[in-house]
């Protein structure tokens, strides 16, 4: 793992990939598939942009993001994925992250979680609450 921390690539690509969209339509939320077709679309149309991770000449994740300017340069990290479940890559998608904010001269970065576990790791790694989202559903016939 101590490789991977320090020697990782980003590949910034302009379409979803079928691997790519088959993992981030295995993400954890409720209607991920219609997330995945969301997230390509915004890919294709410039709303969003997709890096590969890549370690060893091999994609081993992917991220999912967008800048927003209003106040200050922010980057948006809208999905994150693996493509190899062996390998834990919490840590080293925090460092991509970290590349692609230093890379696009961001002065602060953000993302929604539902896992305990993740929000713990992002406070031990310099994250903040900075806000808490509510939703609420509606059955819509």
């Amino acid at each position: 793992m101590k490789d991977l921390l320090q020697n990782f690539s980003l590949v910034e690509v302009s379409r979803l990939q079928p691997d790519d969209r088959s993992r981030l339509a295995d993400i954890s939320i409720p209607r991920a598939a219609d997330w995945a077709n969301y997230f390509a679309w915004e890919v294709e149309h410039g709303g969003a942009r997709l890096s590969h991770v890549q370690f060893e000449g091999r994609t081993i994740g992917t991220v999912l993001w967008r800048i927003e300017a209003d106040v200050e340069r922010e980057l948006v990290v809208m999905t994150v994925a693996s493509s190899d479940p062996k390998i834990s890559i919490t840590a080293f998608l925090a460092k991509a992250v970290d590349a692609i904010a230093a890379a696009e001269k961001c002065e602060s970065a953000r993302f929604h979680t539902i896992r305990p576990g993740l929000v713990k790791f992002a406070h031990e790694h310099g994250w903040h609450t900075s806000e808490i989202v509510l939703r609420k559903s509606y059955h819509v016939t």
